[in-house]
């Protein structure tokens, strides 16, 4: 801002504005956003223009023909397109209640938490409403919060993520989660009277792959136990996979409890180390702040906070 704050009369700022402001901070240059919203490159020019003029500020740096934002575009875009989606989900949630459409969520869920807690969650959100759609997305915690970001997703259930991950989101917090190894019953381990991470070295040890949160509680682990690597591994984002081979081989499964929590009540699958003191994650859901929830993405949280407390979380 050249000179102090501006008073901004919100009656000269139009919905092209955000419109366009917006497209080409996605699109990244002006051709390509003049070409999504079906306009001529200077007409995109001069909406950015006028932009500029009212707010008395450079949104944009334009290099060699791509645009990219600068640090005061960065905090006007990212409330432009809150206010854009805000708007957006008011007249779809307005168009429900007028023609009686099909209420619907679209959550992010990650694999620790789909096997058994997601269950109970639906459980929970029948008795409590009737939302005529649920989409569960699948996939790593990244892309999962980039597309919570967008405006992809309503909601992403799971670990919370990294600091860096969370910048400009927030986090619910649900109940606490741990990593730890555990094997099939009758498994050779279990029958020696003294075990330590070393005693790994033999068999096929699976767990999370790298760059999740997880994997580092993992590392954490094998550290602490004075191991720097397994030769033999397999990694996986699955709960099913390492589940099925945990049971079946004397694979080793770096497992998140509460995913193998029916596993352990009936000793199908017993814990390596149970007086491992193993690092412990919240788990809770990741939304935006400043948008509103749909009616019906309030139903979810609340039901995934009565399907907490009812697994002591």
């Amino acid at each position: 801002m050249k000179g102090g704050s501006v008073s901004l009369d919100l009656r000269r700022l139009k919905l092209r504005h955000l419109l366009t402001v917006v497209e080409v901070a996605r699109a990244g240059s002006l051709t390509r956003a003049a070409s999504a919203l079906h306009v001529t490159v200077p007409a995109v020019s001069k909406t950015l223009r006028e932009v500029r003029t009212m707010l008395d500020m450079e949104l944009f740096e334009l290099r060699h023909g791509a645009t990219s934002l600068t640090p005061q575009g960065e905090v006007f875009v990212a409330h432009a397109r809150a206010s854009l989606e805000a708007v957006q989900r008011g007249v779809a949630e307005a168009q429900e209640r007028e023609g009686g459409r099909a209420r619907s969520i679209r959550v992010a869920v990650m694999p620790n938490v789909a096997l058994n807690f997601l269950p109970a969650v639906l459980q929970e959100l029948a008795q409590i409403d009737d939302i005529d759609r649920i989409e569960v997305v699948g996939g790593s915690n990244p892309t999962a919060l980039q597309m919570l970001r967008h405006g992809e997703i309503d909601g992403v259930l799971g670990r919370l993520a990294s600091p860096a991950d969370m910048l400009g989101l927030h986090f619910l917090h649900l109940y606490v989660d741990a990593v730890s190894p555990v094997v099939r019953r009758g498994h050779p381990l279990l029958r020696m009277r003294t075990r330590g991470m070393s005693d790994l070295l033999p068999y096929t040890v699976l767990m999370a792959p790298a760059g999740t949160i997880a994997r580092d509680e993992v590392e954490h682990l094998l550290q602490a136990g004075g191991l720097d690597r397994l030769p033999r591994r397999i990694e996986s984002m699955s709960v099913e996979l390492p589940r099925r081979l945990a049971l079946t081989t004397d694979a080793v499964w770096f497992a998140q409890l509460e995913s193998v929590a029916p596993d352990l009540a009936a000793g199908r699958l017993q814990l390596l180390f149970p007086a491992l003191d193993a690092p412990r994650s919240p788990v809770g859901i990741t939304t935006r702040p400043g948008i509103s929830p749909s009616d019906a993405m309030r139903s979810f949280v609340a039901a995934a906070q009565v399907a907490a407390k009812v697994q002591g979380g």
